[in-house]
């Protein structure tokens, strides 16, 4: 295929302790969704030992944005707005993007350590982004580098 050839992926990220057949599962549905949702894709599983499992993806070329917000979370960055904004979801998808942009930029400014960084992500989120809404895909992939970078031991 040459130049043509693209390719979509799906990558579980699970504790040592879960079932190996649930993780391989879980990885399979994460290939299924970014397959699903266009060409060039990743889709991230996060298995959390609590119970909770999100799945969230975006374009291979966002992987790297995705890397930067792991070391931004690992380096002390706060994860709050991001609980906040999954709470208020319901009413805020009803917003248009300017005003979304406004209520993500009035909570990252209000956490503490503030970090503006997460405010230009979403605008390159969504510049790449395939999806018709990206603010939920958005904030799922902002929570799993939260937990990528919780998980992360010290080298």
């Amino acid at each position: 295929m040459g130049s043509r050839a693209g390719m979509s992926a799906g990558l579980a990220v699970a504790h040592t302790k879960e079932d190996l057949r649930y993780v391989l599962s879980a990885a399979r549905r994460a290939e299924h969704q970014a397959k699903g949702e266009g060409k060039d894709r990743l889709t991230l599983a996060v298995l959390r030992r609590s119970g909770e499992h999100a799945f969230a993806g975006c374009a291979w070329e966002y992987v790297g944005a995705v890397e930067g917000q792991v070391e931004r979370f690992r380096q002390g960055a706060s994860d709050r707005w991001t609980y906040q904004m999954r709470r208020q979801m319901d009413v805020l998808v009803g917003l248009d993007e300017a005003a979304f942009e406004a209520e993500l930029g009035r909570l990252i400014r209000h956490g503490e350590k503030p970090d503006l960084g997460f405010l230009e992500d979403f605008r390159r989120f969504r510049t790449v982004c395939r999806d018709t809404d990206p603010r939920g895909a958005f904030l799922g992939l902002c929570q799993s580098a939260a937990f990528l970078a919780r998980g992360r031991e010290e080298r």
